[in-house]
C-alpha cells in the first residue's frame, strides 16, 4: 500500500512537472513569436531607409548634374 501511494504521489509530480515545462514552452514560443513580428518589422524599416537613402542620393546626383548643367551655359553665354 505505501509503495502504491509513492507511485501515485510520484505520477502527481511528475504531471505537475509537465504541466509547468508546457506552460513555460507556451511562454517561450509567445516570445518567439514577438521577436519575429519585430524582426520582421526592423528588417522592413531598414529595407524603406535604405530605398529612402538611395533615392535621395539619386536626387542629389540629379540635381548637382542639372545644377552643373546650368553653369556651365551661364560661362559658355557669358564667353560669348
Amino acid at each position: 500500500m505505501i509503495i502504491s501511494q509513492l507511485i501515485f504521489i510520484l505520477e502527481l509530480y511528475l504531471n505537475l512537472k509537465i504541466m509547468q515545462l508546457n506552460i513555460h514552452s507556451e511562454g517561450l514560443e509567445d516570445h518567439l513569436g514577438v521577436l519575429q513580428e519585430k524582426y520582421m518589422k526592423l528588417k522592413f524599416s531598414i529595407k524603406k531607409n535604405l530605398k529612402l537613402t538611395a533615392l535621395a542620393k539619386q536626387n542629389q546626383l540629379k540635381n548637382s548634374k542639372e545644377e552643373y548643367l546650368e553653369k556651365k551655359i551661364e560661362a559658355m553665354g557669358s564667353l560669348y
